[in-house]
């Protein structure tokens, strides 16, 4: 339902659910309740109830999972967004390093994932104007899109882009011209492919 975007019919499907007594037994499902009513929340806006729900499915989960669980690292993640929507940068900062740092410090830490949080948090680094911390965060997110991504990936071209904001902001022209030729260059060759049908 929510993919669906019936956002009221979702919440009200949830918050029966809260009412069953089996579903608060399983503390899994109990979580994944609260996440979903948090996706639901942040959605239409009510920031502050997507807030309650992240939190309290992370307060769950720690009952019965390791705090380095991945469940963790989303959650944290999904709170963090909210934290940045909000302009809480330092919020947002805090939750996107936990989740990056229960990333980092997995077996076999997830490339994509890893991705993820690290342009996560370039773009808080970026508003804040910390343009040496964004642009570490950045290249960090490249150096793991360039393993597992096509060449010509739109994050790609959106990760170029955002190297390149940082060096115009600092001045360096070459630097950032040689990132938004590479965004041109993805660009282009998406366009040429949407339109080989012509």
């Amino acid at each position: 339902m929510v993919e669906m975007g019936k956002y009221s019919a979702a919440e009200e499907y949830y918050l029966s659910l809260l009412e069953n007594k089996n579903v608060i037994k399983d503390l899994t499902y109990l979580a994944g309740i609260y996440n979903e009513l948090g996706r639901i929340y942040q959605q239409t806006g009510e920031k502050i109830k997507a807030i309650e729900c992240f939190s309290k499915a992370i307060d769950i989960e720690l009952e019965h999972l390791l705090p380095t669980h991945r469940n963790l690292a989303r959650l944290y993640c999904s709170l963090g967004k909210i934290h940045h929507e909000q302009g809480d940068y330092q919020a947002a900062l805090i939750k996107y390093h936990e989740a990056l740092n229960i990333e980092l410090n997995q077996d076999r830490p997830e490339e994509i994932t890893l991705a993820k949080y690290y342009h996560a948090v370039g773009q808080v680094y970026y508003v804040q104007g910390c343009y040496t911390n964004a642009l570490i965060a950045f290249e960090k997110c490249l150096t793991m899109q360039l393993k597992i991504l096509p060449k010509d990936h739109t994050n790609l071209a959106t990760t170029y882009t955002n190297i390149g904001l940082i060096h115009y902001r600092q001045f360096h022209y070459d630097a950032a011209l040689d990132c938004f030729k590479k965004t041109l260059s993805i660009q282009l060759t998406l366009h040429s492919s949407e339109c080989s049908w012509l």
